[in-house]
């Protein structure tokens, strides 16, 4: 069964009340959790590898995957029965414990379970998020508000590297765990104080067959679905292995490293706004998306001939990443100016992209390393985001 609110008009208005300080704690909260989360991001695979080898890697991040899109379809029905805020504090608090025990214990088999379980809640805790931003969006500013957010997020992941680079030395990788530990419980008491006056409104359910047909049913929200699978795709390969590529295969250390996924990040936290206001106002989706497959597509296609220049990897990770800013922030825009707060179980399929890249990716990046290096996965991988993306964006019905 999938479950989703009902507002009549009466109750959407009475929710308005407070929005501005609802706003401002989501804000904070967004990047206090945010950068807890993407701490781990960029030393997940290297310190993984020290114990599987880099082949196996994948297989773990398939795993918390499989985990994650089955916990999608029940999220719904869970959300129901404990409330969103209270759905949200649990699974702040129990990643901070897996983090905490990840940063504290050093036994092979029980680092593997705990990541599979810290994986599978990271790739979840986007519902109870989105639940909280639909409370207090509108159609018009859909762009915009998303944007701000994924701003918030992204800023938050350009901070983490710079922290890695001061913090990491000689394969410490427990400091990294620990001080996302900290952030998380940080986000859990502004979670706590800010929003422990949300009221969930009421449920229905529908049946989860219902949700297919809906989804099947909607061109609309097909297309945006396969852009938002292949561009998470393209985000899974590049997170699990860019930085694993950079330290082991090109040999630059982590404060090099540190530095290139800063400014790799930078487009993210600049254009997501103006970007959102274009697609909200001027282009649309269609034209954004369409040229943000071709850039960042381009851009990884380059990487085998690289070698070890230091600029040519910081200005290449730069233009990668303005193309995937251009789709991320377009396919979130289109999606939810075609949803609303009721559309939980159509949320909860669209979050699924993630989960279902992350099983996808690694599993056929760990089948490509055993035929070819791993610097030519990332042209293969290059090569597919233009090949389908941009037939994808041609098919895609602009909302201007």
């Amino acid at each position: 069964m999938i479950i989703f609110p009902h507002f009549t008009r009466r109750r959407f208005l009475r929710r308005t009340e407070g929005a501005g300080r609802g706003f401002r704690t989501l804000h904070v909260l967004r990047f206090f959790l945010s950068l807890g989360i993407a701490l781990p991001v960029y030393i997940n695979s290297t310190y993984l590898a020290t114990y599987s080898g880099e082949q196996a890697v994948g297989f773990l991040y398939s795993a918390s995957s499989i985990l994650a899109a089955a916990a999608f379809f029940f999220m719904p029905k869970i959300l129901s029965s404990f409330g969103n805020y209270a759905l949200a504090f649990l699974m702040i608090f129990f990643l901070a414990l897996a983090s905490f025990e990840l940063a504290t214990l050093s036994a092979p088999i029980v680092i593997f379970l705990l990541f599979i379980a810290y994986k599978t809640i990271t790739s979840t805790i986007s519902f109870p998020m989105d639940a909280f931003i639909e409370k207090y969006s509108a159609d018009s500013e859909t762009g915009k508000i998303r944007g701000s957010f994924l701003a918030l997020s992204s800023l938050a992941f350009l901070i983490a590297p710079l922290l890695i680079g001061v913090i990491l030395e000689n394969g410490e990788y427990w400091k990294i765990y620990l001080l996302s530990t900290v952030f998380l419980l940080f986000s859990l008491l502004i979670l706590f104080f800010g929003l422990r006056d949300y009221r969930d409104p009421d449920y229905d359910r529908v049946p989860a067959r219902e949700t297919v047909r809906r989804f099947l049913a909607n061109q609309k929200i097909r297309t945006i679905f396969g852009a938002s699978i292949l561009l998470r795709s393209f985000i899974a390969f590049v997170i699990v292995y860019f930085p694993l590529f950079l330290h082991e295969h090109v040999g630059f250390a982590w404060s090099e490293i540190s530095i290139i996924l800063v400014v790799m990040l930078l487009p993210s936290i600049l254009l997501t706004v103006p970007v959102g206001n274009l697609a909200d106002k001027r282009f649309g989706e269609k034209e954004l998306l369409l040229a943000g497959f071709v850039i960042a597509g381009t851009a990884v296609m380059m990487i085998p001939f690289l070698e070890s220049n230091f600029v040519a990897f910081l200005l290449t990770a730069l233009v990668a990443m303005i193309g995937v800013t251009l789709v991320e922030i377009t396919s979130e825009s289109y999606f939810f100016k075609h949803v609303d707060e009721t559309d939980a179980d159509l949320i909860g399929f669209f979050r699924n992209a993630r989960p279902i890249a992350y099983f996808v990716v690694p599993l056929a990046a760990s089948f490509l390393l055993i035929i070819m290096p791993l610097a030519y996965v990332f042209s293969v991988f290059g090569a597919v985001l233009i090949v389908i993306g941009v037939p994808i964006g041609l098919h895609l019905r602009d909302t201007r």
